[in-house]
């Protein structure tokens, strides 16, 4: 990402840090399990084929990553939110 940009590594992680009050791997985060909630509602796509969409091979980490996030595991989630 730096070098896309054509800044120094730390000096973007300084920038973003300031700007986001997130480190760039809190916001990926972020963005990833906002995407994964979308695609819970949105589809009828298996826990295992959102995770991987949304960059997790390990749909162990994703759930826990997921409920550390919203609360609750992302098949409680669709179940709560597709009623």
């Amino acid at each position: 990402l730096a070098e896309m940009v054509a800044l120094n590594k730390t000096y973007l992680c300084t920038l973003f840090k300031q700007e986001t009050d997130m480190t760039i791997g809190q916001y990926m985060i972020v963005e990833r399990m906002n995407a994964a909630r979308d695609m819970l509602v949105g589809s009828s796509d298996r826990v295992y084929e959102i995770a991987n969409r949304v960059g997790y091979e390990d749909v162990d980490y994703f759930t826990m990553v997921f409920k550390k996030h919203f609360g609750m595991t992302p098949a409680e989630y669709r179940k709560r939110m597709v009623q």
